[in-house]
């Protein structure tokens, strides 16, 4: 399996956009995987680039997959193919609204092989160019993108000494600055924080560490964020990028949505073509304000919108107080899970999954605190106990790889 490193993604950005004015040959599809993917998916993902190039080449786009939290049994995990004009117009968006230049120096802290981090290196060569691709660009600056491993330890003396001023972080990392109590050091101007929306507390406390911090919201589709935290948990478009919503689902219409996306369904090869005009329908419910409509705020996720007894019940919204929970007990929102089960009498019941170190009697103790919380329904009378909760790369939870583990695990009553 042949992966990717920063030095390869950054000569296809090269590549066709010319170097001193000079045109030089589009380059090759760059196919990013995962060095964590096991074989079956590996073996999945390598037949839908095949079913892609087969149908559109092998010039000019990169194909990535996506994080596999929602799929189903009986599905792959999606092939996402993204060209290289949509990345560059994405990026442009981000680096006019937020006003970042070629002067910028972004510490790359996430992985390149999922959009987050192919986004970064996406805006710093955008900024280092004079125009957009179609316009016959040449490089006028050496973009400046400093890969970094992540260590709240270290994190003040990688920034000062790579002289570095933006950075893209996840929540989790973002725990680690508030719980280590890191001030921001003097040169980093913005920090922007994806997959996942910050409490009140979590806000307030990076305020006080000296933080300028913005709540982004974007997806694979959509080339990473198209939209910020605005207030009373509103995010707000980019300008350019115009939403919608269909039975409640969000529409995005933007210039740079994905091409395509790909994926194998009981061994059939599926696929959508994306039109920027008609735009991509997600799988997130939202919300969109009566009198500006480039406001919106989320509902739920489509997958995340159960039944109990009759009553509609959101796992965001219980995810967001059980967060809550675990913060006020000095806990990571990594070390505990909501989620729903199938239930014969009552359509879908709550249970919560706890990881180690908490042991029987602190998971007691959440739950109960949790259950004050919530409405009767959704009250939860058992919970699981497992030794590590799988995540992705950006700890986002895998679901199918939770309820195998838990299919092994003995439930435990409250």
């Amino acid at each position: 399996m042949k992966t990717y490193a920063q030095s390869d993604i950054s000569d296809f950005f090269k590549v066709s956009l010319g170097r001193d004015g000079q045109t030089v040959s589009e380059s090759n599809n760059i196919f990013l995987l995962n060095p964590s993917l096991v074989e079956k998916e590996v073996k999945d993902l390598t037949q839908l680039k095949e079913a892609f190039e087969a149908r559109f080449g092998s010039i000019g786009f990169i194909l990535l997959s996506s994080s596999g939290t929602s799929r189903g049994p009986a599905e792959s995990l999606k092939l996402i193919a993204l060209s290289k004009e949509a990345l560059f117009l994405a990026a442009k968006r981000v680096n006019q609204y937020f006003e970042i230049s070629s002067k910028d120096v972004w510490g790359l802290y996430l992985p390149t092989f999922h959009i987050a981090g192919l986004s970064i290196l996406a805006r710093a060569y955008q900024s280092g160019f004079s125009a957009l691709p179609s316009e016959k660009p040449i490089l006028t600056t050496t973009p400046k993108v400093i890969e970094l491993k992540w260590s709240v330890e270290t994190f003040i003396e990688d920034i000062n000494n790579n002289k570095i001023s933006v950075i893209s972080l996840v929540p989790t990392q973002i725990y680690d600055l508030i719980h280590h109590q890191i001030p921001c050091p003097k040169g980093l101007m913005k920090i922007f924080i994806g997959t996942g929306v910050l409490q009140k507390a979590q806000r307030e406390e990076l305020m006080n560490l000296g933080y300028r911090c913005y709540e982004t919201f974007g997806l694979t589709e959509t080339l990473a964020m198209f939209s910020v935290l605005d207030h009373d948990d509103y995010f707000k478009t980019l300008p350019g990028v115009k939403i919608r919503e269909l039975n409640q689902h969000l529409v995005v219409q933007t210039d740079s949505l994905a091409h395509s996306v790909w994926q194998i369904r009981n061994e059939i090869v599926y696929n959508e073509t994306i039109d920027s005009t008609t735009g991509y329908i997600g799988s997130d419910l939202v919300e969109i304000h009566t009198e500006d409509a480039t406001l919106f705020r989320f509902l739920g996720r489509a997958d995340e919108m159960i039944k109990i007894l009759g009553y509609g019940v959101s796992i965001s919204e219980l995810s967001s107080v059980f967060e809550k929970v675990l913060l006020e007990n000095q806990l990571s929102s990594l070390d505990a899970v909501v989620i729903s089960r199938p239930h014969e009498k009552n359509q879908s019941q709550i249970q919560l999954v706890f990881q180690k170190p908490i042991d029987h009697r602190l998971a007691c103790a959440l739950a109960e605190q949790f259950n004050r919380l919530v409405r009767p329904y959704e009250r939860v009378s058992q919970f699981y106990l497992i030794s590590k909760i799988p995540r992705s790369n950006l700890n986002k939870l895998l679901k199918v790889q939770l309820i195998q583990t838990l299919a092994n695990t003995k439930e435990h009553l409250l």
